[in-house]
């Protein structure tokens, strides 16, 4: 039966003539057989919101019969049906399909073939019209458990790329996280010189990363906790570059969440807190400061480039993600910047991970120093976190490297500068920051 006439038959000629055409585009006559899996993830949901069924179970089963009216066989091969051709028609009262919202789907097919209905279905026995209809909500259960698998996945992605996303493991105790772990350091170095002593010593390396491991921390800060492991262990570690070892942590650490051994953590703002919010005007991502947070979520902000204020929820707001001296030692001062008594962190002037384009080369223009690795690691300033957080916001690392190298040139920044003024004018105090 081609399919249009039945879109045109009770219950789907209820349907807005725009959503009729829509699905009959989906399911062109030169396609061939009509996947009732397939409809029922198209049409269902318009027949739901429309009232013409009950619920989602009477949508499957009245795009079942469709399918089979529009020409899907529901004859299994070998079956007692398909071997002896035999048509049944059973008499369903109530007419056309119209009442499906008070049947299951094991009626639905013999709606398909009820006086009224367009076309008298290809029948089948009782018990396979069951078995089939059984086959198809399977069918749904797994795609709808590949989409879940998709949509996890897509989530933990989402949350690696931003580095200001932190994460903690989900079952430190368990053994299956031990050993996840021990499988995810066997497999970073792999093809390390090293690899054999890794492989000795991981599962001892597992269990001290889940002993010791304890605050939320992003991936930069879990890649230092791992060093740190390796380094106070036993292990022999030595014919791994920096650079690689860096990468190989990394690895392992984005390994470790993508196994779901490691959760992302949500993270709420604080006053002063620097992040990423949208502006109404022009609908884009700006930075901007929290000013005031509602124990509700409700977060009131300032733009920082055009002092606008806007009361937001949280959730609707992104952290401004720092560079990759985040989660460095933290020390009592005044910072270079703000001047404000806070804790501080050393800020690298040439980012850490621009130093490989640096070491043994001529260092960025202006620059006096040697292109040595003890340089590049002290040469830089001491900031607080908030103002460390803004430095990186304004610029990737390999702009900061060139165009912002210096104390003088980051303050000259309208960005910085309105920062800044901020701090100064409402009268930021000590350890808020």
């Amino acid at each position: 039966m081609d399919f249009d006439k039945l879109l045109e038959a009770p219950p789907c000629s209820s349907l807005d003539p725009a959503i009729r055409e829509y699905i009959a585009s989906l399911f062109p006559k030169d396609a061939g057989p009509i996947d009732p899996v397939e409809l029922a993830e198209v049409l269902g949901p318009y027949l739901v919101d429309s009232d013409l069924v009950a619920d989602e179970e009477k949508a499957n089963a009245l795009c079942l019969t469709l399918a089979v009216q529009a020409g899907a066989s529901p004859h299994k091969e070998g079956s007692k049906a398909a071997k002896d051709g035999h048509v049944i028609t059973s008499t369903v009262s109530g007419g056309t399909p119209a009442c499906l919202g008070a049947v299951d789907s094991a009626t639905a097919w013999e709606l398909a073939a009820a006086p009224g209905a367009l076309l008298q279905s290809p029948a089948i026995e009782h018990d396979e019209m069951q078995e089939l209809a059984g086959g198809a909500k399977a069918r749904v259960s797994r795609k709808e458990k590949k989409a879940s698998a998709v949509r996890a996945a897509a989530t933990i992605e989402a949350a690696l790329a931003n580095s200001s996303s932190e994460f903690r493991l989900k079952e430190p105790e368990s053994t299956a996280t031990s050993a996840g772990i021990s499988h995810a350091i066997q497999s970073g170095f792999r093809h390390s010189l090293d690899a054999e002593n890794i492989a000795a010593s991981a599962d001892f390396l597992a269990a001290a990363f889940t002993a010791y491991a304890k605050e939320p921390q992003r991936v930069s800060g879990w890649c230092r906790f791992l060093d740190g492991i390796l380094e106070e262990s036993s292990t022999k570690f030595e014919q791994v570059e920096e650079e690689d070892k860096n990468r190989i942590l990394d690895n392992i650490i984005r390994e470790i969440v993508r196994k779901d051994i490691m959760e992302a953590v949500e993270k709420m703002p604080e006053c002063g807190s620097i992040v990423l919010a949208v502006l109404p005007e022009d609908d884009s991502w700006h930075l901007a400061i929290v000013e005031q947070l509602s124990k509700d979520g409700e977060l009131q902000i300032v733009f920082l480039e055009y002092g606008k204020p806007l009361k937001v929820h949280f959730k609707d707001t992104r952290f401004s993600e720092i560079g990759d001296d985040e989660g460095a030692e933290e020390q009592d001062g005044s910072c270079e910047m703000c001047k404000c008594q806070q804790k501080l962190t050393f800020h690298h002037l040439i980012p850490k991970d621009t130093h490989p384009t640096y070491l043994k080369n001529r260092l960025p223009k202006g620059i006096q120093g040697e292109p040595t690795r003890g340089f590049l690691n002290t040469y830089g300033l001491m900031i607080c976190r908030k103002c460390h957080n803004m430095v990186h916001s304004i610029a990737p690392n390999s702009v900061l490297a060139v165009e912002y190298n210096t104390l003088d040139k980051i303050m000259a920044h309208p960005t910085i500068q309105r920062w800044v003024e901020w701090k100064a004018n409402t009268g930021w105090k000590a350890n808020k920051g």
